[in-house]
Protein backbone atom coordinates (compact mmCIF):
# COMPACT_ATOMS: atom_id res chain seq x y z
CA UNK A 1 0.00 0.00 0.00
CA UNK A 2 0.93 3.24 -1.11
CA UNK A 3 1.60 6.38 2.16
CA UNK A 4 1.43 9.41 0.23
CA UNK A 5 -0.70 10.53 -2.58
CA UNK A 6 -0.28 12.05 -6.07
CA UNK A 7 -1.44 15.40 -4.83
CA UNK A 8 1.61 15.80 -2.00
CA UNK A 9 3.90 15.12 -5.17
CA UNK A 10 1.88 17.30 -7.36
CA UNK A 11 2.28 20.09 -5.23
CA UNK A 12 6.05 20.12 -4.52
CA UNK A 13 6.65 19.77 -8.71
CA UNK A 14 4.80 22.69 -9.47
CA UNK A 15 7.36 25.03 -7.47
CA UNK A 16 10.29 23.13 -9.30
CA UNK A 17 13.06 25.37 -11.06
CA UNK A 18 14.42 24.49 -14.68
CA UNK A 19 17.72 24.39 -15.57
CA UNK A 20 18.52 22.70 -12.06
CA UNK A 21 21.25 20.17 -11.64
CA UNK A 22 22.75 18.83 -8.48
CA UNK A 23 25.00 21.97 -6.63
CA UNK A 24 28.19 20.77 -5.44
CA UNK A 25 27.66 23.60 -2.88
CA UNK A 26 24.89 21.54 -0.91
CA UNK A 27 25.64 19.18 1.07
CA UNK A 28 23.55 16.18 0.23
CA UNK A 29 24.40 16.55 -3.63
CA UNK A 30 27.67 16.97 -2.89
CA UNK A 31 27.75 13.39 -0.80
CA UNK A 32 25.64 11.75 -3.43
CA UNK A 33 28.02 12.64 -6.33
CA UNK A 34 31.12 11.87 -4.71
CA UNK A 35 29.38 8.17 -4.31
CA UNK A 36 27.89 8.04 -7.86
CA UNK A 37 31.78 9.37 -9.23
CA UNK A 38 33.31 6.40 -6.97
CA UNK A 39 30.74 4.03 -8.13
CA UNK A 40 29.57 4.07 -11.12
CA UNK A 41 30.55 3.04 -14.66
CA UNK A 42 32.56 5.33 -17.28
CA UNK A 43 31.33 4.14 -19.92
CA UNK A 44 29.74 6.20 -22.14
CA UNK A 45 26.28 4.95 -23.86
CA UNK A 46 24.72 2.82 -20.85
CA UNK A 47 21.12 3.27 -19.62
CA UNK A 48 19.86 4.73 -16.44
CA UNK A 49 16.82 4.72 -15.25
CA UNK A 50 15.55 6.94 -12.29
CA UNK A 51 12.38 5.49 -10.39
CA UNK A 52 10.30 8.64 -8.80
CA UNK A 53 11.89 11.05 -11.38
CA UNK A 54 9.64 14.21 -11.11
CA UNK A 55 11.32 18.01 -12.19
CA UNK A 56 14.68 15.30 -11.60
CA UNK A 57 17.86 17.56 -11.39
CA UNK A 58 20.24 14.16 -11.64
CA UNK A 59 18.93 12.51 -15.00
CA UNK A 60 20.77 16.08 -16.74
CA UNK A 61 23.46 14.62 -14.82
CA UNK A 62 23.89 11.38 -15.46
CA UNK A 63 23.62 12.30 -18.91
CA UNK A 64 26.10 15.37 -18.81
CA UNK A 65 28.72 13.85 -16.33
CA UNK A 66 28.96 9.89 -17.55
CA UNK A 67 27.52 10.12 -21.20
CA UNK A 68 24.56 7.80 -20.45
CA UNK A 69 21.48 7.67 -21.85
CA UNK A 70 18.76 8.69 -19.73
CA UNK A 71 15.06 7.25 -18.68
CA UNK A 72 12.36 8.14 -16.22
CA UNK A 73 9.25 6.96 -14.56
CA UNK A 74 6.45 8.87 -12.24
CA UNK A 75 2.90 8.76 -11.80
CA UNK A 76 2.51 12.79 -11.53
CA UNK A 77 1.73 14.45 -15.01
CA UNK A 78 3.27 17.20 -13.74
CA UNK A 79 6.10 15.65 -11.96
CA UNK A 80 6.45 14.37 -15.72
CA UNK A 81 6.50 17.69 -17.22
CA UNK A 82 8.79 19.62 -15.53
CA UNK A 83 11.82 16.05 -15.66
CA UNK A 84 11.19 16.81 -19.46
CA UNK A 85 11.43 20.39 -19.07
CA UNK A 86 14.61 20.38 -16.75
CA UNK A 87 16.40 17.86 -19.54
CA UNK A 88 15.23 20.51 -22.43
CA UNK A 89 16.51 23.43 -20.58
CA UNK A 90 20.03 21.74 -20.15
CA UNK A 91 20.15 20.42 -23.75
CA UNK A 92 19.57 17.06 -22.66
CA UNK A 93 17.43 14.02 -24.43
CA UNK A 94 16.05 11.61 -22.64
CA UNK A 95 12.58 9.51 -22.28
CA UNK A 96 10.25 9.97 -19.37
CA UNK A 97 6.93 7.60 -19.31
CA UNK A 98 3.84 9.16 -17.25
CA UNK A 99 2.85 5.81 -15.07
CA UNK A 100 2.63 4.33 -11.93
CA UNK A 101 5.08 1.70 -11.83
CA UNK A 102 3.46 -1.02 -9.14
CA UNK A 103 0.29 -1.69 -11.67
CA UNK A 104 1.25 -0.07 -15.33
CA UNK A 105 5.08 -1.02 -15.55
CA UNK A 106 5.02 -3.08 -19.65
CA UNK A 107 6.91 -6.13 -19.70
CA UNK A 108 8.63 -4.54 -22.80
CA UNK A 109 11.08 -2.65 -20.05
CA UNK A 110 12.08 -5.46 -18.37
CA UNK A 111 15.83 -6.41 -18.44
CA UNK A 112 16.30 -3.33 -20.10
CA UNK A 113 18.81 -0.75 -18.10
CA UNK A 114 21.98 -0.89 -16.79
CA UNK A 115 21.33 1.13 -13.48
CA UNK A 116 18.60 1.73 -11.62
CA UNK A 117 18.22 4.91 -9.42
CA UNK A 118 15.41 6.19 -6.91
CA UNK A 119 15.79 8.71 -4.45
CA UNK A 120 13.24 9.00 -1.63
CA UNK A 121 10.50 6.07 -3.16
CA UNK A 122 10.40 2.83 -1.18
CA UNK A 123 9.78 4.25 2.08
CA UNK A 124 6.34 5.62 0.72
CA UNK A 125 5.10 1.94 0.45
CA UNK A 126 4.50 -0.37 3.49
CA UNK A 127 6.04 -3.05 1.72
CA UNK A 128 9.47 -1.44 0.50
CA UNK A 129 10.92 -4.84 -0.45
CA UNK A 130 8.03 -5.25 -3.02
CA UNK A 131 8.82 -1.88 -4.73
CA UNK A 132 12.37 -3.10 -4.34
CA UNK A 133 11.28 -6.71 -6.56
CA UNK A 134 9.61 -4.32 -9.07
CA UNK A 135 12.74 -2.39 -9.49
CA UNK A 136 14.97 -5.44 -10.19
CA UNK A 137 12.88 -6.76 -12.94
CA UNK A 138 13.95 -3.32 -14.98
CA UNK A 139 17.89 -4.21 -14.51
CA UNK A 140 19.90 -6.37 -16.92
CA UNK A 141 22.11 -8.72 -15.03
CA UNK A 142 25.07 -7.44 -13.24
CA UNK A 143 23.00 -4.26 -13.34
CA UNK A 144 23.50 -1.64 -10.77
CA UNK A 145 20.73 0.24 -7.75
CA UNK A 146 20.98 3.00 -5.96
CA UNK A 147 18.45 3.78 -3.41
CA UNK A 148 18.51 6.74 -1.26
CA UNK A 149 15.79 7.34 1.69
CA UNK A 150 15.17 9.27 4.50
CA UNK A 151 17.08 8.15 7.94
CA UNK A 152 13.43 8.43 9.59
CA UNK A 153 14.56 6.31 12.71
CA UNK A 154 17.35 9.24 13.16
CA UNK A 155 17.35 12.52 14.95
CA UNK A 156 15.94 14.04 12.01
CA UNK A 157 12.93 12.02 11.75
CA UNK A 158 12.14 12.42 15.25
CA UNK A 159 11.77 16.34 15.22
CA UNK A 160 9.75 15.66 11.95
CA UNK A 161 7.62 14.08 13.77
CA UNK A 162 7.15 16.50 16.05
CA UNK A 163 6.97 19.20 13.88
CA UNK A 164 5.44 17.84 11.01
CA UNK A 165 3.40 14.54 11.68
CA UNK A 166 1.75 14.90 8.70
CA UNK A 167 4.80 14.59 6.53
CA UNK A 168 6.26 12.26 9.16
CA UNK A 169 3.34 9.79 8.81
CA UNK A 170 3.87 9.45 4.82
CA UNK A 171 6.89 7.16 5.52
CA UNK A 172 7.91 3.84 6.55
CA UNK A 173 10.12 4.16 9.55
CA UNK A 174 13.53 1.35 9.08
CA UNK A 175 16.89 1.21 9.66
CA UNK A 176 19.84 0.59 6.79
CA UNK A 177 20.05 -2.66 8.26
CA UNK A 178 16.72 -3.88 6.98
CA UNK A 179 17.32 -1.47 3.88
CA UNK A 180 20.39 -4.36 3.40
CA UNK A 181 18.44 -7.22 4.48
CA UNK A 182 15.95 -5.96 1.76
CA UNK A 183 18.31 -5.69 -1.38
CA UNK A 184 20.08 -9.16 -0.39
CA UNK A 185 16.44 -10.58 -0.49
CA UNK A 186 15.93 -9.27 -3.97
CA UNK A 187 19.02 -11.18 -5.52
CA UNK A 188 21.53 -8.19 -4.83
CA UNK A 189 25.33 -8.12 -3.62
CA UNK A 190 25.56 -4.46 -1.64
CA UNK A 191 28.55 -2.79 -2.92
CA UNK A 192 28.35 0.05 -0.76
CA UNK A 193 25.73 1.39 2.01
CA UNK A 194 26.11 3.84 4.33
CA UNK A 195 24.62 6.94 6.22
CA UNK A 196 24.77 10.00 4.80
CA UNK A 197 24.02 14.11 5.12
CA UNK A 198 24.74 14.92 8.57
CA UNK A 199 21.75 16.75 9.74
CA UNK A 200 21.77 20.60 9.23
CA UNK A 201 19.89 22.58 11.35
CA UNK A 202 17.21 22.56 8.65
CA UNK A 203 16.45 18.63 8.99
CA UNK A 204 17.00 18.84 12.50
CA UNK A 205 14.43 22.26 12.92
CA UNK A 206 12.38 22.40 10.08
CA UNK A 207 10.71 25.44 11.02
CA UNK A 208 12.40 28.31 8.62
CA UNK A 209 8.42 28.69 7.16
CA UNK A 210 7.42 29.82 10.05
CA UNK A 211 9.50 32.67 10.69
CA UNK A 212 9.40 36.22 9.85
CA UNK A 213 10.81 36.48 6.32
CA UNK A 214 14.18 38.14 7.46
CA UNK A 215 15.00 35.76 10.24
CA UNK A 216 13.99 33.14 7.90
CA UNK A 217 16.94 34.35 5.27
CA UNK A 218 18.86 34.31 8.13
CA UNK A 219 18.17 30.90 9.47
CA UNK A 220 18.71 30.07 5.58
CA UNK A 221 21.91 30.92 5.17
CA UNK A 222 23.33 29.61 8.51
CA UNK A 223 21.89 25.95 7.10
CA UNK A 224 24.12 27.05 4.00
CA UNK A 225 27.03 27.73 6.15
CA UNK A 226 26.83 25.14 8.17
CA UNK A 227 26.63 22.88 4.72
CA UNK A 228 29.76 24.39 3.61
CA UNK A 229 31.79 23.53 6.73
CA UNK A 230 30.92 19.59 6.56
CA UNK A 231 31.78 20.08 2.76
CA UNK A 232 35.02 21.12 3.41
CA UNK A 233 35.42 18.49 6.34
CA UNK A 234 34.77 15.92 4.00
CA UNK A 235 37.21 17.12 1.38
CA UNK A 236 39.83 17.11 4.18
CA UNK A 237 38.93 13.60 5.18
CA UNK A 238 38.85 12.34 1.33
CA UNK A 239 35.25 10.22 2.51
CA UNK A 240 31.77 11.16 2.79
CA UNK A 241 30.35 7.83 4.67
CA UNK A 242 29.04 9.41 7.73
CA UNK A 243 29.98 7.81 10.93
CA UNK A 244 27.08 9.20 13.32
CA UNK A 245 24.34 7.22 12.42
CA UNK A 246 21.41 8.68 15.17
CA UNK A 247 22.78 12.26 13.50
CA UNK A 248 22.10 11.38 9.83
CA UNK A 249 19.00 12.54 7.73
CA UNK A 250 20.27 9.79 4.96
CA UNK A 251 20.65 6.25 4.08
CA UNK A 252 22.49 4.71 0.52
CA UNK A 253 22.89 1.51 -1.21
CA UNK A 254 24.62 0.69 -4.03
CA UNK A 255 24.44 -3.01 -5.10
CA UNK A 256 24.41 -4.86 -8.06
CA UNK A 257 21.94 -7.34 -9.29
CA UNK A 258 23.02 -10.84 -9.27
CA UNK A 259 20.51 -12.66 -11.48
Amino acid sequence: MVLSKKEFWDKSFVRRQMALLPDPHLLFDFELMKLLEKFLPRQRGLSVIEMGCGGSKWLPYFSRRFGYKVFGIDYSEIGVKKAKENLQALGCSGKIWHLNFINELPVSLHNSFDILISLGVIEHFTEPEKILEIFARLLRKDGMIITVCPNMGGLSGYMQRFFSRETYDLHKIFRLDRLKLWHVGNNFQIVHSSYLYLSDFSKIFPIYERLPRFFGCLYLKVNYAVNLIYILSYKIVKEVSNIFPALSSTMVIIARKEQ
